[in-house]
């Protein structure tokens, strides 16, 4: 294979075309490595040293600079991991993901079942493999939970999906493609950082942020037709898929849909190269596929046959997609520019903003020869249209055209697929443009062209400028009680049973949920927050949890209204029907709940005074079942 020219020439687009799948890139930033060891074994260790510094300090810059800035954007919780939670829905989701990296570590320490899990919602149980339970990445960082707990394991996860995506990014652009270190550092900055990304961080998503195996994906992919090893490239890219699959489905899909709108862009601009190209793609791509199938056919069985399986959305996915707005629009509010001046552009979450699609437009040109350029500008706009969902609609106002999601849409597995999510795709091709825009103004500006490298370089900056975003905001919970830190609660609960709070576990009460975070998985609880079958209409549906059952609508009463339960005849008997499903061993309240005394009025008159141990109010009721 023709060895790149680092994509510096664009008129040379076969060999811009084969980048990806060449080996490592001979660049000229640093000592060689013959003059490394061309030195006698006296050569000063500091003069080695400097030279290693010289190669991979642009590197750790790069490490440094991402880590900076997640650190920024997550201030409010790794001050304070143990208390703080990342405050979408009042914690719903980020308690969620903790619980997911909790009981990972909890079934890596007591072997279990990692595709269904009675250890919430007992004794019935949540479908994992269902449900986006992220154990590849909950069980590779078990040792590190069993040490620090699911509270700091996930705080780091928060951190490192924002550096490892960015930094995979920056190795695809730098060393792959063999585009300068800083314009690849800012084409993996805007990968990991752009607006919805961060979005999606605030909202506990981390199986959506975690995208540091998506540029591994699209370099695989890209290897088999040119690597001269297909077999060999094919069970790697089939691994990459299985793992990326225990991290996010999600993702999964839609880096398939993204590389397949790569493929057939790349092959209506290169046709013959790809031609050629078939024989190794006949072979690799299969193994991938086998391969992956192979490994995935147990979690997939789970997931859609599986106990507390699901056959559709909690909401209709084609419902939510984006607007036109949403791409050219400024972030509200901006810190550049007043709500009187972004008028009628401004929206929530932008996906590229109009400063960058300005940018985009009028650096493009130059690039147009540059074949994997101008591939990415494809796929950006297919991705683009995909998000824009079955109607396309300006802001908030149908346009009565239909969007090209609506040819899909209803097919398997598509019609799950929520098409706003597609425009997460939009930011690997939009990144891996900027890069190419920036690394060709560095090279003429090193070429002594000063005007429009300065131009491109400057409006690029200023346009990331614009998505300038806040730390994300947390909430502080009430503390973990000694009841639980301690352990005492092992002795009023033995092994398959559950210890019940009140209210019980729901989007009311995350009180159960934080407990079981906090002893790494071990207490088990009945009812949740995840994603399980709609039993009225026999799983059709899905609920964000179970359904409640009477004692929980009961609890969640007294709470919102501070009332105390007005009592009928039947109602201890339901309670105590409850209990038993549950196969209850203690019901527990905090006297720091909200509504405190109308909770434990509206207990005791059920099953009398509770008993005080440690920090709680206990109603052991073993006896009862």
């Amino acid at each position: 294979m023709t060895k790149p020219s680092g994509m510096r020439d664009t008129t040379r687009a076969p060999e811009a075309a084969s980048a990806i799948g060449t080996t490592e890139p001979e660049r000229a930033e640093g000592p060689s490595d013959n003059a490394d060891h061309a030195g006698s074994p006296a050569q000063p260790v500091l003069a080695r040293w400097v030279g290693i510094l010289r190669r991979i300090g642009p590197d750790l810059i790069v490490v440094a600079g991402y880590t900076a800035l997640a650190m920024y954007l997550t201030f409010g919780l790794w001050t304070d991991p143990e208390r703080r939670v990342l405050s979408f829905l009042g914690g719903a989701d980020p308690i969620l993901a903790q619980w997911w990296i909790a009981h990972a570590a909890h079934i890596v320490a007591h072997p279990g079942n990692p595709f269904f899990t009675t250890d919430m919602n007992h004794p019935i149980g949540v479908d994992l493999a269902a449900n986006a339970s992220f154990l590849g990445v909950g069980i590779p960082l078990a040792p590190l939970t069993w040490v620090f707990g699911a509270e700091v394991t996930s705080c780091l996860v928060v951190i490192g999906n924002f550096v490892l995506t960015g930094l995979a990014w920056y190795w695809l652009f730098s060393r792959r493609l063999d585009l300068n270190r800083a314009a690849a550092m800012m084409g993996g900055l805007f990968c990991a950082f752009a607006p919805p990304l961060v979005a999606k961080a605030a909202e506990g998503e981390q199986h959506v942020t975690a995208g540091f195996l998506v540029p591994f994906i699209v370099w695989r992919f890209t290897r088999i037709g040119v690597a001269g090893r297909p077999v060999r490239d094919g069970v790697l890219l089939g691994l990459l898929v299985v793992w990326q699959a225990f991290i996010g489905e999600e993702v999964l899909l839609l880096t398939a849909i993204a590389l397949g709108a790569f493929a057939v862009a790349y092959t209506a601009q290169r046709p013959r190269q790809v031609r050629a190209m078939l024989p190794a793609l006949i072979r690799g791509l299969p193994i991938a596929v086998v391969l992956a199938a192979v490994l995935l056919v147990v979690p997939l069985w789970y997931q859609f046959a599986g106990p507390q399986h699901y056959n559709g959305n909690a909401i209709d996915p084609r419902g939510f997609h984006e607007n036109v707005i949403d791409y050219i629009g400024f972030p509200a509010p901006t810190p550049f520019w007043s709500a009187a001046v972004v008028g009628r552009l401004a929206v929530e979450i932008p996906f590229l903003g109009l400063p960058l699609v300005l940018v985009l437009l009028a650096f493009s040109w130059p690039l147009r020869r540059n074949v994997l350029f101008t591939t990415a500008l494809a796929v950006l706009a297919a991705m683009l249209l995909f998000s824009l969902g079955t109607d396309i609609v300006l802001h908030h106002r149908s346009l009565g055209v239909p969007g090209p999601w609506r040819l899909v849409a209803r097919l398997p597995v598509f019609r799950w697929a929520i098409p706003a999510r597609i425009g997460m795709m939009v930011i690997p091709p939009a990144g891996c443009a900027i890069a190419f825009i920036l690394d060709r103004a560095i090279s003429r500006w090193r070429k002594g062209v000063r005007l429009v490298p300065a131009m491109a370089i400057v409006t690029t900056a200023l346009a990331l400028l614009t998505f300038a975003h806040a730390p994300l905001t947390t909430i502080r919970w009430a503390p973990t009680p000694r009841f639980v830190t301690a352990g005492t609660w092992r002795s009023y609960v033995p092994p398959g049973r559950s210890l019940v709070t009140v209210p019980a576990p729901s989007l009311a009460s995350f009180d159960g949920m934080r407990w079981a975070v906090a002893t790494r998985g071990d207490i088990v609880i009945p009812g949740g927050y995840f994603l399980g079958p709609n039993p009225e209409d026999g799983g059709k549906t899905t609920l964000f949890g179970t359904a409640y059952r009477w004692s929980t609508k009961m609890w969640i009463n007294v709470l919102d209204t501070g009332k105390v339960w007005q009592a009928s005849p039947g109602d201890r008997d339901r309670l105590l029907t409850d209990l038993r499903f549950w196969k209850a061993s203690v019901v527990v309240l905090v006297p720091s709940a909200t509504n405190v005394d109308a909770l434990r009025a509206s207990v005791e008159q059920f099953l009398g005074p509770p008993q005080q141990v440690d920090d709680v109010w206990l109603w052991d009721v073993r006896g009862l079942m």
